[in-house]
């Protein structure tokens, strides 16, 4: 009679004899023989991969082993880490298969070590790796480097940008300097502008010399006449111009709002209507401190800095009207080929307390020539005129 390994356990292997003798049964145990029935794995093999939180996903494979064994992480200093993952499956033969994962981040210890210890006596195997150069390492020398190449660039940038604005500077200069030895070397007359009283607003305030006038708020008994502006705030010069070429300068200030140049002796000074040129009225505004020329539709000038002295340039034979800064003849605007017979020196003063002067010629310490001729029978009050402002209808 045999006896069945699995009664002994599972553990035990062999067999077990009895003998039965022919006289009596007697059981005689011949052989008992135990074996460990145990099978050593392989060796650890590690797999590194980028984890999706940024950090190093070390993985730990080992297969085969029974019965089954326990597996470690440990550091460089020996002490024992604590797994992200770890999983087991046992196979047909009901072998043991591991599987378990550690995520390194950029303070972790770069030597690693999986071990595979088995519950029998044989030997544990072990594979260690070392991680270095996955995660950028900050150095002096490279904060220092990355300082300097930054303080490049930037000097650079800076560097590009004046030498750009040295270059729009010169060029600004150059087209200056032209447009000075242009305005000296034409044959320029400086106007001596006086302003006629039998044309100003009733509301006007002229000076003795009449060179200035302000828009007072007092309306004066003068008389009605068809020369004179009784509607629009409005005045013109006492002189005319026919051919030749022509500048005067005005002080417009800094407060108020006006508008000047010159108007043609053909309308009305009478009545409601707009100034622009179609009207004979080519003039520079500025009102409520934006400036502007009077075409259709208005050009809106764009300035830095707001001059406080106008001049103002005619040039009858090619019939267009300039303004510059009086002070350094910078180009404001032109009216080009404007169309007139007679024209005179145009001046409008839309609030009450603005005030505008006729500078003296010459006191800006300009070069003048006098070889172009005025014409003298010609009176500007020969002929009335009307004028009206371009911001609208205005009413008394």
């Amino acid at each position: 009679m045999w006896a069945s390994s699995a009664a002994l356990g599972p553990d035990w292997t062999g067999s077990c004899c009895l003998l039965r003798d022919a006289v009596a049964i007697t059981i005689c145990l011949l052989l008992c023989v135990q074996t460990s029935a145990s099978d050593s794995g392989s060796d650890p093999l590690l797999h590194i991969m980028i984890d999706d939180s940024g950090g190093i996903r070390v993985t730990c494979l080992s297969a085969g082993w029974f019965p089954e064994p326990q597996l470690l992480w440990t550091n460089s200093r020996g002490e024992t880490l604590s797994p992200d993952s770890q999983e087991k499956d046992s196979s047909d033969r009901s072998l043991f298969n591991l599987s378990s994962s550690v995520v390194l981040t950029e303070s972790s210890d770069p030597v690693l070590s999986c071990t595979v210890r088995p519950s029998s006596p044989d030997p544990e195997k072990k594979t260690s790796i070392s991680i270095t150069g996955l995660f950028p390492q900050s150095s002096p020398e490279k904060a220092v480097l990355w300082v300097l190449l930054t303080v490049a660039l930037l000097l650079s940038l800076l560097g590009a940008y004046l030498f750009r604005r040295f270059c729009k500077e010169h060029e600004e200069a150059s087209k200056e300097l032209e447009l000075r030895q242009f305005l000296k070397a034409v044959s320029l007359s400086a106007a001596e502008v006086n302003l006629a009283e039998d044309t100003a607003y009733p509301c006007f305030i002229l000076s003795e010399d009449r060179r200035s006038v302000t828009h007072g708020a007092i309306w004066k008994d003068v008389p009605q006449t068809t020369k004179r502006f009784s509607c629009l705030p409005c005045v013109l010069a006492s002189k005319s111009f026919r051919s030749g070429k022509w500048y005067w300068d005005v002080e417009v200030g800094s407060w108020g709002s006006w508008a000047i140049g010159v108007a043609k002796v053909s309308v009305e000074r009478t009545g409601e209507f707009l100034l622009f040129p179609d009207m004979g009225v080519w003039a520079l505004q500025c009102m409520e401190g934006q400036w502007e020329a009077l075409t259709i539709p208005r050009t809106r000038l764009c300035m830095e800095e707001k001059p406080r002295k106008i001049r103002v340039q005619v040039d009858c034979e090619r019939q267009s009207v300039s303004f510059y800064e009086a002070e350094d003849l910078a180009h404001i605007f032109t009216f080009p080929c404007c169309s007139w017979e007679l024209v005179s020196p145009f001046f409008a003063l839309w609030t009450m307390g603005t005030e505008l002067r006729i500078l003296p010629p010459g006191c800006l310490g300009r070069e003048e020539s006098s070889h172009v001729s005025c014409d003298p029978d010609v009176d500007d009050e020969s002929v009335p005129l009307s004028f009206g402002q371009l911001q609208g209808r205005v009413r008394t």
